[in-house]
């Protein structure tokens, strides 16, 4: 057996395994949560339910604004609208708040600051995944007026994925975050059945 036969079959299997791996956690959404990731979505879960309280109905955007989103993404007049939706599905008027699109750092789907979300023009590759970041800078806006966040920046931005989850925008942030956010796809599954039995 020739050294060259050897390399080439465990750079096939490697390729295989890879592809399982990539299968399972990005697409079917099925993957092992290491037990420290769960506690710590299970101690987010339980803080934003101690300051809500209620869990969220299920979210649909209006099929109107949908439709004109999916022809044109970069239409700030319709995110804007759409952002203000998803803040009203939420119980709060968001009458200031407004949405621009810019090319902003690579790598960096969305941001939040003062009643301004900023979407990424390099980024906003399709309506799934720009629902996906609209609702989680929304859940800024909506965490920051109910006084609701940590100090820590990645243990406060999985509280507000989580909040998506939890105010009923599941299956937006779903479908979008295949390829974006901070939580993965498996783990998505995880902290809805936790949020499923606050109901």
């Amino acid at each position: 057996m020739s050294l060259y036969y050897i390399y080439d079959r465990v750079t096939y299997l490697i390729c295989v395994v890879g592809m399982i791996v990539f299968i399972m956690t990005r697409i079917i959404g099925i993957a092992p949560i290491p037990k420290q990731k769960k506690e710590l979505f299970d101690k987010l879960i339980v803080f934003l339910h101690s300051k809500i309280k209620k869990v969220g109905n299920p979210y649909i955007i209006p099929p109107e604004l949908k439709d004109a989103m999916k022809k044109d993404l970069d239409n700030e007049i319709l995110l804007t609208k759409a952002a203000k939706d998803i803040i009203a599905h939420c119980g709060l008027n968001a009458s200031f708040l407004r949405v621009e699109v810019e090319n902003i750092a690579p790598n960096t789907a969305g941001q939040y600051s003062e009643n301004l979300i900023i979407i990424n023009h390099l980024e906003n590759t399709s309506y799934t995944k720009t629902m996906a970041v609209l609702i989680h800078e929304c859940m800024h806006y909506y965490l920051g007026c109910r006084d609701i966040h940590l100090q820590d920046t990645t243990s406060n931005e999985y509280l507000t994925d989580i909040a998506t989850l939890y105010m009923g925008f599941g299956d937006y942030i779903n479908r979008g975050y295949v390829m974006a956010g901070y939580i993965k796809r498996h783990e998505i599954r995880y902290i809805k059945s936790r949020i499923n039995k606050l109901r």
